[in-house]
This record gives C-alpha cells, sequence and structure tokens, in this order.
C-alpha cells in the first residue's frame, strides 16, 4: 500500500517509535476496551487506527492527513 504524501525516504527515528512489545502491550490494553466501559464501535475503531498506523508505519502528521483517496491498491490487488 502506498499512502501519498508519505515520505518513504525519510530518514527513520528509531528512539521516537514503539519496540515490539511496547506494541504489544498497547493491543492488549486495546483489546480490553469493551470491559473498561467503552461501547463497541468505539473500541472497534480505536483497534482499527491502531493496527492501521502500525501496518503502514506513518508518521502522524501523515496519518492524521491522509484521506480514502490517497490509499492506492496495487496493481497484484493488495493493499
Amino acid at each position: 500500500m502506498t499512502v501519498r504524501g508519505a515520505h518513504p525516504r525519510t530518514p527513520f527515528a528509531a528512539a521516537r517509535a514503539l519496540e515490539g512489545r511496547e506494541w504489544k502491550t498497547v493491543r492488549a490494553f486495546a483489546d480490553r476496551l469493551e470491559r473498561a466501559g467503552w461501547k463497541p464501535p468505539a473500541a472497534h475503531r480505536l483497534r482499527f487506527v491502531l493496527d492501521f498506523g502500525y501496518a503502514t508505519g506513518l508518521r502522524a502528521r501523515e496519518f492524521v492527513a491522509a484521506t480514502l483517496g490517497d490509499i492506492e491498491v496495487e496493481t497484484r490487488g493488495t493493499w
């Protein structure tokens, strides 16, 4: 998947990223949102945002600015 406006050649600042175990902690917390009183649709939306952000590696600025029109399907038919 590519997102227009993303800058893949920009150096990655590893110090500002979560490590694998930190992502697991965040995701485990998100999996328990309904038990903490969140309504299911809100919990699903947050989990989608977390998973999408993790999968794409977008910076916060790029993630917030992205629209559906910015998402392009690759010729192989995958995201």
